[in-house]
């Protein structure tokens, strides 16, 4: 049997590193794989809200991985990949408005350029609407806070 080609990992037997070794264990022993099977479903059915913080965060680092959105961000905001997950992580997958899960996008200053956060479309759309200025906002606020409305 040849060894891995994980020269940086210590080698745990038959000159394998511990995930390859393991990995040949699964294809040469049955019993191993179904003893790792049956550890991993006690382990969900013991666990259920790390399993679920697990997959909520595998689901955001998948979303930005995909290009798209994560692309343009960091080649029109000038950051790198692990800044945008850094920022996509933070969100939670959640707007910062709305606080809905939604596809989110960068929401930035448009003066100085400097990011604020992630926001849903509409909510990202809004704001540019009000011209991204509290008076803006403040407007709407007036407006929809006033009791008849011709």
């Amino acid at each position: 049997m040849e060894g891995c080609n994980h020269n940086e990992r210590r080698k745990v037997s038959h000159g394998l590193c511990d995930p390859c070794y393991r990995s040949m264990l699964k294809q040469t022993k049955p019993e191993y794989a179904a003893l790792c099977r049956r550890s991993r479903q006690n382990w969900k059915k013991a666990n259920p809200e790390k399993l679920k913080a697990q997959r909520r965060l595998y689901d955001i680092r998948r979303r930005a991985r995909l290009g798209g959105p994560a692309f343009n961000a960091t080649k029109r905001h000038r950051m790198s990949h692990d800044e945008y997950l850094a920022l996509v992580e933070r969100s939670g997958g959640i707007c910062g408005i709305c606080q809905k899960k939604a596809r989110l996008y960068i929401d930035h200053d448009h003066n100085t350029d400097v990011i604020r956060g992630m926001l849903c479309n509409s909510c990202n759309a809004g704001m540019g609407a009000l011209g991204d200025s509290v008076d803006g906002l403040m407007a709407a606020v007036r407006y929809l806070s006033q009791e008849s409305h011709p």
